[in-house]
């Protein structure tokens, strides 16, 4: 069984002398530690608690936001635990952690150098318009894959046909990005 709590992390100080809070995942006494993004000063941490102190100033909600990640962190580990019968620290942060390539462009260009290595061309040239056209849609923005909505497809397919592109070749609203 894996132990995870949430810590300040002490021998991690920012520029301004505040400390990291972040997830600790013990398992088989290996130590993996994700960062939340937030830091404190230690006399706003209480460690028994682990909870952020009324001194702060937005303590409730960072005790809302903490409980949150812990849920999450949580609710990962046991689906973790009941697809494999052992997973380590580290696999386990993995799947709790959020990465840079898990929003959308990031995983796009992945899958185009994918096609551009494997040799697929004419796939690579007919899906690299596609996702193009799909970031000048939201502007260049970045957006996560829960952010990819059926009304966001469908104000997307009404852009293409507004550009006069014909987005009906395929029935499904999902194609006109993929």
């Amino acid at each position: 069984m894996a132990s995870i709590k949430i810590i300040l992390r002490v021998n991690k100080p920012n520029k301004e002398s505040k400390l990291p809070l972040c997830i600790q995942i013990i398992k088989d006494r290996k130590k993996s530690v994700i960062h939340l993004g937030h830091y404190l000063d230690p006399n706003e941490w209480d460690s028994v608690k682990q909870k952020v102190k009324k001194s702060h100033p937005n303590h409730h909600a960072l005790n809302i936001l903490l409980l949150k990640k812990l849920t999450e962190a949580n609710n990962k580990f046991l689906e973790i635990e009941t697809q494999k019968s052992s997973a380590t620290a580290k696999a386990i942060q993995r799947t709790i952690k959020t990465k840079g390539n898990s929003r959308f462009f990031g995983q796009a260009d992945i899958y185009l150098s994918g096609l551009k290595q494997s040799g697929k061309y004419n796939r690579y040239s007919a899906d690299k318009p596609r996702i193009n056209r799909f970031k000048e849609f939201l502007e260049g923005e970045e957006i996560s894959f829960q952010d990819i909505t059926v009304p966001l497809l469908n104000k997307f397919k009404a852009y293409l046909k507004g550009l006069g592109i014909n987005a009906v070749g395929r029935t499904d609203t999902y194609y006109l990005i993929y």
